[in-house]
Order: structure tokens, then sequence, then C-alpha cells
């Protein structure tokens, strides 16, 4: 597999289906989803981590703000970039490292997946993770470690717990040797009955409980008690209720086609091979291992959503999972369409459908959804639904499908016969009229010389009137800063700045509205900064001057200080009042009769500052 990363905005995650892993639960019940290539910042979630930093932050995609943590220096593993499959992981050095996500719902159901490799095994069991009470997480207290997964040094094969709630402590067999520096998807599958792990979708020991669970609402990461996790650990995942099997195999079919190792057992999706052209991006599916075992809508992490709810049931054994190649969210210069249409969205996506066997099978008629916010469709009429039917890649000679139902917030969806999406079948969506998106490529907030400055460029344009650079103190509530005209349309990189002069004092939220000529708005992913000012600070230009100068406040809250203008001999000259916001601003001031000389403005307060200026005719 071979990723080549291109990164877009103007593309949010949509809120209906199954939005977790794999297209698995939603913030209801997914309730931590840890994954390095996503949200791992080197402070206090403001600047994201680079190639070896040291990690303070791992932020939950969740959408339950579980954040895993570590403010000690010296117990914070390290960010690491390209090392499995194109994407980053987080190092553990075996010694201190750690990280805590605190404070979840503990239930008595749970599937806890974590993906990872070791160097070597410094200690008899060194953790991958483990749930404990609240503020247990990495205690020695054997009772205290309530569930989690670990790997023996002795026989070099994982293993994993329960404790149940009478203290009672069930351990899992160990049954599964793992090599080192080689990656593996590790689940702990807790039923109400059995406790089962699975390495790589193969069952690895089992043991029964009593359906309860002591309380696990602390999560260690890379640490068991003093045992520490000397290896990566790329993404972690966690249920709170015991996901069924159909489920099981479509979330080891996701890690397994990201993080590029073989499932030794349920191996569905074979289109992340390169022969297959490596569509292994977002990965999802749909699926059925019997009467009790279903999964029959999902959507994950990309604007794609198939469902099959409306039409019968699912075969015994019958999956379809699906993923992209990673193209660009654009149309510009995408021609391979079939006579009528315009061009194409330059992401594709293709099905697997098949058995736990890995022969082709027909699923039947799904749904297929689209939402494609801030993409500019104008309207359901303009787009078509291509599906690649012979697999040879180009769109030119592809099947063509109307929207059966605008769905409104522009998702569309189609509906699609169990003929014409078959295993191996590549689709896209494409326009009879408009191009989809203006193309932005990036956008960065930099704070220099009490500035913001704010850049961004596009690859294309396509109907846009302008951009508004907005900041927020909450990223909720946003002001419009200024405008900035687009280009219209442009086939051409385009480059824009803006700088705002008066940033907010501590933290502060930037973000990019773009505006088409018919009024329709995108906004961009937002971006936060950290303005940290001294208490009072005041500066006056220009010196030398006449009797109009200005004052510049910077102050990390508002407030008022008294001003007082006096010459050399210490004579009053004047007296006023300096109401200020928090953040940097400028107050003209306007002082007649002055003689040439050099003067001075004392500021009162808590800034207690004395500046000498030059008046000069």
């Amino acid at each position: 597999m071979h990723r080549n990363f291109i990164f877009l905005l103007f593309l949010n995650v949509p809120i209906f289906a199954q939005t977790g892993p794999g297209g698995i639960g939603d913030n209801t019940n997914n309730i931590i989803w840890l994954s390095a290539d996503s949200g791992v910042y080197n402070d206090a979630g403001v600047t994201l981590a680079a190639n070896n930093n040291s990690v303070q932050e791992w932020h939950d995609r969740s959408g339950n703000n579980n954040h895993a943590t570590e403010t000690t220096s010296g117990n914070q593993p390290t960010y690491l970039t390209n090392l499995v499959n194109g994407l980053p992981t987080i190092r553990f050095d075996g010694s201190l490292d750690r990280l805590l996500s605190s404070g979840v719902t503990a239930t008595n159901q749970l599937s806890l997946w974590v993906v990872g490799q070791y160097a070597s095994l410094g200690s008899p069991n060194p953790g991958l993770i483990h749930g404990a009470p609240l503020g247990s997480a990495f205690s020695t207290s054997t009772t205290s470690k309530s569930v989690g997964m670990w790997v023996s040094s002795s026989t070099n094969q994982v293993w994993g717990r329960g404790v149940q709630s009478n203290l009672t402590i069930r351990s899992i067999p160990q049954v599964t040797t793992l090599s080192s520096n080689t990656y593996y998807g590790i689940l702990n599958h807790f039923d109400g009955t059995n406790i089962q792990q699975f390495v790589n979708s193969t069952a690895a020991g089992s043991i029964s409980y009593d359906g309860t669970l002591a309380s696990w609402s602390d999560f260690g990461i890379g640490r068991q008690a003093n045992e520490s996790w000397n290896g990566d650990i790329a993404e972690v995942i966690v249920f709170n209720f015991a996901i069924n099997t159909a489920q099981r195999i479509i979330v080891d079919n996701y890690l397994a086609a990201k993080y590029d190792f073989s499932l030794t057992s349920n191996d569905v999706y074979d289109m992340d091979d390169s022969g297959n052209g490596d569509y292994d991006f977002e990965v999802a599916g749909i699926g059925r291992v019997d009467a009790s075992n279903i999964h029959n809508d999902a959507q994950g992490s990309s604007i794609v959503r198939i469902s099959k709810s409306s039409f019968g049931g699912l075969g015994n054994d019958e999956f379809l999972i699906w993923g992209h190649d990673n193209g660009p969210l654009t149309s510009v210069g995408y021609t391979d369409v079939p006579s009528g249409l315009m061009t194409r969205l330059g992401r594709s996506w293709r099905v697997a459908e098949k058995n736990t066997s890995g022969s082709s099978i027909n699923v039947g008629r799904v749904y297929i959804d689209f939402d494609l916010s801030g993409l500019s469709v104008t309207s359901a009429a303009d787009l078509r639904l291509l599906i690649d039917s012979d697999g040879d890649g180009d769109f030119s000679d592809a099947a063509t499908y109307t929207v059966e139902t605008d769905l409104g917030g522009d998702v569309y969806r189609f509906n699609i016969s169990g003929g014409q999406l078959r295993d191996s079948r590549t689709f896209t969506v494409a326009t009879t009229s408009t191009a989809l998106p203006v193309e932005l490529v990036s956008f960065d907030v930099t704070l220099m010389d009490d500035a913001v400055t704010v850049k961004w460029s596009t690859a294309s344009e396509t109907n846009n009137d302008f951009f508004t650079v907005q900041k927020s103190a909450d990223a909720q509530e946003f002001e419009d800063i200024l405008n900035i005209p687009g280009a219209g349309n442009s086939h051409n990189t385009l480059f824009y700045e803006a700088v705002d002069t008066q940033p907010l004092g501590g933290r502060s939220f930037y973000r990019l509205k773009q505006t088409d000529f018919d009024g329709t708005a995108s906004y961009s992913e937002i971006k936060s900064i950290l303005y940290q000012v001294a208490d009072q600070h005041f500066s006056v230009y220009p010196i030398p001057t006449t009797s109009n100068f200005e004052i510049s406040s910077r102050a990390d809250e508002a407030g008022t200080t008294e001003v007082t203008m006096i010459d050399a001999q210490g004579k009053i000259y004047t007296r006023f009042k300096l109401t200020f916001k928090a953040g940097v601003q400028k107050h003209p001031i306007s002082l007649s009769a002055l003689a040439p000389g050099t003067y001075y403005l004392k500021f009162h307060g808590k800034s207690n500052t004395t500046i000498p200026i030059i008046i000069e005719k």
C-alpha cells in the first residue's frame, strides 16, 4: 500500500449514521478514539506535534473530548512521522512514558482495541493499555487493573484481564505470541459472559466472568503500574458496549487496511492492496455474520455513507466494505466523465463485496449518500454518481445515476441496485454544469510582533466572491475581521494574507469563511493561537511627534488606567483616563497648545510605566 497525502479543508464530518472507526458506533458508545494521524500536540492542545516532539496531549476523535494527556515532560512519549504505512505513531520509551485518558463512564461490557508494536520487553508485563478506577490508572494494585492488555516478557504472548465488581480477577490465557517490530491489531472484548481476545481478527484466548466489571473510568496508555511499553502505539479504540461479530470484522479490516498488517482471519477488504490501487483511506463497511450479528449502516470519517436497512437484510457472511484513494476533493482538471457531464470529484472509492472466505458475493440494493458540505454544489439535479463498471480506472465510460433524494444540508442520496455496485468496482460523483469546490490547500495562523498573521492558499477557485477572516474567544461566537476579494474563477495556485493587529489576550480562535457570488458560504477548519501578554503594557508612536500621537495598549484583560503628562521639571500638563480591551488596541491622542520639547507620559496602576515623548512643531 502506498499513501500520498493531500490536505484539504472545507470538509466536515457528518453527524448521521455510524461515524466511529470503520463506520461502527458514534459518540454515544465510541467513548475514546485516538489515532496518531489526528490531533497530537506537544503542548496543551495548541501546537500540533512535529516529528520527534514530545506528546503532551493526544486528542480524542470520538467527540467526547476524552483526550490522553501527560503534563510531566519526563513522562511524555514521542511523536514520530511516516513509520507505519506512511502514517505517524506514538513511541513509548519503556521507562517512564505514559498518557492518561480520564473520566469515562464505566459499563460491564467493553470492546477495546490497540494497534501497536514493541521493540523489546524490558519488564515482566509491560502495558499497552488498562482501565482503572478514578485516580488509579497507574496503580500497582492488582485489583485496580480493572480491564486491559499486556504482553508477557517470559512468553512474548499477549494477554489481559477483567476484574469483577467483587474484585475477583479473571485473566485471559496467554495464547498468541507477538514478534518484535511487527504491528498488530489487538482486541479485548467483554460481552457480559466471556472476556475474549483477538489478534489480527483471530481468536487468542477466552475466559468467563460474572457479567460485572470494577470501575474503569481512567485509562492508562503505554504503561501499567511501573511497567512501560517499549515501542509504538498508533491507534486506540474504546467502545462501552460489546460490539457484535460483524462489527468486529469491519473494524479489524479498517485497521488492517490503514496500518498495512495482514489479518489471519476474516480478511474481507482487499482493495487496500497495491495491485488493487491502495484504497486504504477511511475504510468503513456493512455486513452480517448471522441474524444476531448485523451492521447495515455505516459512514466512518469519510463523506460517503452506505446503508441497507430499507431493502431487506444482508445474507449470512456477506460484507460490503469500501475505502478511498485519498484523491483531492476538487474537480479541477478531471475530464474523464461521460458525455454531458462537466467534471468529476478527484477522489474515488472502491468496494470489496465479499464473504469472510474472500469469495465475491452480492449484497443487493443499497443507498449511497454523499455529504458534499462546503463543495459548492448548486443543486441535486447537477449531480451524478459514476460507477466504473469495467474497472479500467477511466470514468469516461462509467455508468451514471441521478440523485434519488436531496436529504438537505448538502447530503444527496443515490439508490443503487446490487447489479450496479459489485465487488472491485470504483465510484465517485460528477456534475453536469458546475465545478465542485474551492480547493483550499493551506490555512495557517501565526503570532509575531503582537499581531496575528493569517495566511492561506487555493489551488483552484470557482465562483468565489470573497474570503472573510473571523476570530473568536471561545470557538463558538465569531466576529469578522476583514474581507479579502476572491479570484472568482482560477485554476492557478493563489496565496492570501491578512494581519490582525489587535489579537485577543490568551487563547483565541481563527477561521476562514468563503462566500460564493450567489451568497453560499463555507468555512475552514478552526485554528487556535495563544497570545500571552503582560498584565498591562503601553507604547507610544511616533516619536518624535506633533501634538497628535497614538498610544498602543497590550493587556491580558480589559481595564482602565490613569495617564499623567508632565514636562522635564515635573509640571503636570494634563491627566486623562485610558480605557482598553484585552489584547492589543490603538488609542489616538490629540493634545493642543504644547510647546516643543520633551515630555513624559506616566501610566499609573499595574504598569507603573513612564514613557518619554518629544514634541516637534
